[in-house]
């Protein structure tokens, strides 16, 4: 009797180590996942699990990211990682205990999410299928004997969206009559990249001549994503008068660079070519009026005097004597 107890005592302590130590035969479809893809893409497969052994198996996935530093290869620990680098917070599959019969093969879905704010580079994880009587067992398992695995290796590649554009272009003088004279530019970036903007504003005469230039970005200052940038400048050497063209030209990117432009007119008249005008323009018009002034006074004057009566002298007006009578 005691031998039969001692039978059955080997045979619960040790049957589940056998079966779970035939590990070599579960087998596993793909055998690796290798991919290229990009922020917010989602990857779908069906993992087909297959049991190759003689008798009944529990498997559990156990997933990690793999970390890899100069050939070294190690497990990173989930709350060192964020969304943005974790294969784990991407993936999807069934944690729970996976039954199969001997001879037996089940097919489970496997989702990778990938976030929208992954970072370009490769990323490394694994999923490892050991078996055990529970999850404890078969993980505590993985340090003694081999196991079957799924390797996963993701390269995010660059999503870089390189958009930018001119919110806003203005003048602070239509009509100026000193300076200097403002200018407010208003950048947009629309994409999810840092962008460095470069260019000049030109100003031109009424002929088309480039009368002067003004580097929007002389600093380098770095416009971050979704982010919105004012630039005050000011054109001091003013030369000339007039209707004059100020053009603004942008170049962005990395890639390839891109073109912005815009265009808006003013007016300038320097106050002393104005004081210039209106005093000439004064004297022209005194001039003028005092022409028009004697003009009409003599002409007046020369009627008025044409109707007084005419005076003849005494000498004409008095009577002939005829002395002969």
């Amino acid at each position: 009797m005691r031998k039969y107890l001692l039978i059955l005592l080997f045979a619960f302590c040790f049957l589940p180590l056998a079966v779970a130590a035939d590990d070599s035969q579960i087998v596993i479809s793909p055998s690796i996942i290798d991919e290229k893809a990009k922020a917010g893409d989602i990857l779908k497969y069906e993992v087909s699990i297959s049991n190759n052994s003689d008798g009944k198996v529990d498997i559990y996935a156990i997933v990690n990211d793999i970390l890899k530093d100069e050939g070294d290869v190690g497990y990173a620990d989930p709350r060192d990682l964020d969304r943005s680098t974790s294969i784990v917070r991407w993936l999807s599959f069934k944690r729970g205990a996976i039954e199969l019969m001997p001879g037996a093969t089940t097919t489970v879905p496997l989702e990778i999410n990938i976030n929208s704010a992954a970072t370009p580079g490769k990323r490394f994880a694994r999923i490892a299928l050991p078996t055990g009587t529970n999850r404890d067992i078969a993980e505590n398992s993985m340090s003694t004997r081999a196991y079957t695995q799924l390797p996963i290796s993701i390269e995010i590649m660059e999503n870089a969206i390189e958009k930018m554009k001119i919110a806003g272009f203005a003048s602070g003088k239509t009509l100026a009559v000193r300076g200097p004279i403002d200018f407010n530019i208003k950048l947009e970036n629309g994409g999810n990249k840092t962008e460095t903007p470069i260019g000049n504003l030109f100003i031109f005469n009424r002929r088309g001549e480039e009368v002067s230039s003004i580097d929007i970005n002389h600093e380098n200052k770095a416009l971050p994503a979704g982010e919105t940038w004012s630039k005050a400048l000011a054109w001091e050497d003013l030369r000339g008068l007039g209707k004059f063209k100020a053009k603004l030209e942008i170049e962005y990117g990395e890639k390839g660079k891109r073109d912005l432009q815009d265009t808006l007119y003013f007016w300038y008249f320097p106050w002393k070519f104005l004081l210039a005008i209106f005093m000439l323009t004064f004297l022209f018009l005194a001039l003028m009026v005092t022409l028009i002034f004697r003009k009409t006074f003599v002409h007046h004057d020369l009627e008025e005097r044409s109707k007084l009566p005419v005076r003849r002298s005494k000498a004409v007006s008095r009577k002939v004597v005829n002395l002969k009578k």
